[in-house]
């Protein structure tokens, strides 16, 4: 049944990962496996395919970046055959190694503060800069009125 639903699968990724609601290409998936004799209602198939999914992503964060050791799950290759095209099932495209994440956020800050610096320091921005003008100070007149009375 499982290789079955995984060529199914396959042969409706692309509407399935389309910005629409997927339960009709569910509905037509498990229509597919009753006429092949599979009894299953669509939830059925929606399940299987999210928990097929879980598997795939934790064996391959078991294997890392590098490949590690080949995965013992039998269903592996066939799913990686057309899910590891896709960005998000590469991990190592997608996450940032933790030790480099804070580097990372820390001299994204000091870019974004520095811009901000030079820019309230000149009076105007500098060109090319991405950064808001600084905000002019808040102005109590109330106060003024009293100093003046």
């Amino acid at each position: 049944m499982e290789v079955l639903l995984i060529d199914i699968w396959q042969e409706n990724i692309e509407e399935l990962r389309g910005a629409r609601k997927n339960v009709h290409i569910y509905m037509e998936m498990a229509q597919t496996l009753m006429d092949a004799g599979i009894d299953v209602s669509y939830k059925d198939v929606r399940t299987k395919i999210e928990n097929l999914t879980k598997n795939y992503r934790q064996e391959k964060s078991k294997m890392g970046p590098s490949g590690g050791a080949p995965s013992s799950w039998q269903h592996y290759q066939l799913v990686h055959s057309f899910l590891g095209a896709y960005r998000i099932y590469n991990m190592e495209q997608n996450t940032l190694e933790n030790e480099n994440t804070r580097e990372y956020f820390v001299e994204l800050l000091d870019v974004v503060s520095d811009d901000r610096e030079a820019s309230t320091c000149s009076g105007s921005q500098r060109s090319g800069s991405t950064a808001p003008p600084a905000k002019r100070a808040k102005v109590d007149h109330k106060s003024e009125l009293v100093e003046i009375a």
